[in-house]
C-alpha cells in the first residue's frame, strides 16, 4: 500500500467526512482533513508549507458552489499542486462520469457507497490502476 500520511477528504456530506477520517486514520494511520466545499480546500492548502502538502485529495463531484470537477481543474492548473494525486469518491459512476474525471486530471475514482473496511486498500488500488 502507498504511504499515505496526509489526507486531505473534501465533502459536503458531514458523516462521509467523518466515516473516512476514521476509516483513513484506522486503516492507514493518515492525518485526514476533512473540508467541506471546493472552497475549504482551496483556503486549506494555500496555508500549508510545500512540505506539508497531503499525500492525496479525495474529492466528491457533487457539491454546492464549486463542483469536485471545477475544483480538480483548478488544483491541476496550479503548479503547486500538480503532483498530489486526487481521487474522485462519488455516487456519480457511469462511464461519462469517469471520463469527465479523467480529462480534468483525476487519478482515479472510487464509488460510493464505500466500504469503511477497505477503503484504505480500495484506494492503493485505485492509485496503481491505470486509466
Amino acid at each position: 500500500m502507498a504511504k499515505l500520511r496526509h489526507i486531505l477528504c473534501v465533502d459536503d456530506d458531514p458523516d462521509i467526512r467523518f466515516i473516512i477520517a476514521q476509516a483513513l486514520e484506522f486503516s492507514l494511520g493518515a492525518d485526514v482533513n476533512a473540508v467541506d466545499s471546493a472552497q475549504g480546500a482551496f483556503d486549506y492548502l494555500d496555508t500549508l508549507a510545500a512540505g506539508a502538502l497531503p499525500d492525496l485529495v479525495l474529492l466528491d463531484v457533487t457539491m454546492p458552489g464549486t463542483d469536485g470537477y471545477a475544483a480538480c481543474e483548478r488544483l491541476r492548473a496550479d503548479d503547486r499542486y500538480q503532483a498530489i494525486p486526487i481521487l474522485f469518491l462519488t455516487a456519480l459512476v457511469r462511464d461519462a462520469d469517469r471520463q469527465r474525471a479523467r480529462a480534468v486530471g483525476a487519478n482515479g475514482f472510487l464509488a460510493k457507497p464505500f466500504d469503511p473496511v477497505s477503503i484504505g486498500d480500495d484506494i492503493d488500488r485505485a492509485l496503481k490502476a491505470a486509466w
